[in-house]
C-alpha cells in the first residue's frame, strides 16, 4: 500500500517500505525512495502526500527517507535487508539522542547479526542501555576510548 501509493508521485521513481524497530509497537512504518532525475520534493512532503493515500494511520510511514540508490540484489529487486540496517540504525541513533547522548558520544556498527553501540564512557553506556531497553534488536554495548569526551 506504501509503495504503490509513493510509487503515484510524479517524482518518485522506486520506492520501498520496511518495518523500523520501536520499543513500544515493536515495529513502525518508514519508506526508502529514490527520486526521478531533477526532482526536488523532500522526505517530508512525501510523507504528507501519503496521508490522504494511505488508509489506516498506523500503516502512515513515520518518516521517507531519499536516497541516491535503493541496494538491489544481482537480479534488481530491491535488497530489504539493507534498508532495515538503515532503518535500525537510523532508531538507534534517534534513541541514544532523544536519551541525551550527543553524536558524537557514540557510534553503531549495524549488521544483520547484531548491532554494536560504541560510547565513550561508563556513564553512556548506562544511557545507552535505558535508551534501547525494549527496542526489538540484538545489540551490544562496548565502552570505546577513541571516542571524543
Amino acid at each position: 500500500m506504501i509503495e504503490d501509493a509513493l510509487l503515484r508521485h510524479p517524482d518518485v521513481a522506486i520506492a520501498a517500505a520496511i518495518g523500523q524497530p520501536d520499543a513500544y509497537a515493536g515495529e513502525l512504518p518508514v519508506a526508502f525512495v529514490t527520486l526521478k532525475a531533477g526532482a526536488t520534493v523532500s522526505g517530508e512532503d512525501l510523507r504528507r502526500y501519503l496521508e490522504p493515500l494511505v488508509s489506516e494511520p498506523a500503516a502512515l510511514p513515520k518518516y521517507v527517507a531519499i536516497l541516491p540508490d535503493l541496494p538491489v540484489t544481482p537480479v534488481g529487486k530491491i535488497y530489504k535487508p539493507a534498508l532495515r540496517l538503515l532503518a535500525t540504525k537510523h532508531a538507534i541513533e534517534s534513541a541514544l539522542i532523544g536519551a541525551g547522548l550527543a553524536a558524537a558520544a557514540f557510534e553503531i556498527a549495524a549488521s544483520e547479526a547484531e548491532n554494536v553501540i560504541h560510547v565513550r564512557n561508563e556513564a553512556d553506556a548506562a544511557i545507552a542501555k535505558r535508551a534501547l531497553q525494549g527496542m526489538p534488536i540484538r545489540y551490544d554495548i562496548r565502552q570505546d576510548a577513541r571516542l571524543l569526551p
